[in-house]
């Protein structure tokens, strides 16, 4: 009998799920056995540099972007992080943070962190700008409540003196609002980041990223009114 497969053909989801069903627990030739030492060295030592079929490539930055959005929000289960958390209990890595402080960190910018925010970008600006996207997290939509704490204003051009530099032109000031899961998403994909939000305000947001101090005194005034129509029917 010869098989012939062919490229590209994808199983039924229902085709999966028999497939998976059929290797669970006892029913999987391996169930309750583990891997000798010797055994798991071999594996290793035929995956190592050449013998990897992955040896000299790289992922795309489209395809790294892929696995980073597919992992945003997940979590390790409890018991994951309690074993975690023993199988590393004990071991002291001293130049950890040699290794991993400023230009050796992957995740450096060139020190843009330690950079002082423009006066203007207080307490009283940030309001404003959470007003604007009714404070919500542009990308997922989660309030303050949802994300354990204030929602954070994020300037889209990275740069912390953007309020000084651009004067009352509103447009030239791009800002949005982020859940803590999709800043830090941002802090690490700079690039995609500026023009991922800088085309959301211009096309969603009519290029406007905060209200102004009038927009802001309607905006009070308006949820003041729905607080007490609240109050008023309960």
């Amino acid at each position: 009998m010869i098989l012939v497969f062919k490229k590209g053909y994808k199983h039924t989801e229902e085709t999966r799920k028999k497939m998976s069903l059929s290797k669970m627990r006892d029913k999987n030739p391996f169930y309750g056995k583990k891997h000798s030492k010797n055994s798991i060295i071999k594996m290793s030592e035929v995956k190592k540099g050449n013998k990897n079929s992955f040896y000299g490539k790289h992922h795309t930055k489209e395809s790294r972007r892929k696995m980073s959005v597919a992992n945003i929000g997940s979590r390790d289960s409890e018991e994951t992080r309690t074993k975690k958390s023993k199988s590393h209990k004990g071991i002291l890595r001293p130049d950890h943070s040699l290794r991993m402080t400023g230009c050796n960190n992957p995740l450096w910018k060139g020190g843009v962190s330690r950079d002082k925010y423009c006066p203007k970008f207080n307490l009283y600006f940030k309001k404003r700008v959470r007003a604007r996207y009714d404070y919500k997290c542009v990308e997922c939509g989660i309030t303050k409540e949802e994300n354990d704490r204030e929602l954070d204003v994020h300037h889209v051009d990275f740069d912390k003196q953007t309020c000084c530099k651009n004067g009352e032109k509103i447009s030239d000031q791009k800002f949005v609002v982020l859940c803590s899961k999709h800043h830090n998403y941002a802090s690490r994909n700079m690039e995609w980041a500026i023009d991922h939000y800088t085309n959301m305000i211009n096309e969603k947001y009519d290029g406007k990223s905060y209200l102004t101090d009038e927009e802001m005194r309607l905006y009070i005034k308006k949820l003041n009114k729905q607080t007490k129509l609240i109050k008023l029917s309960e």
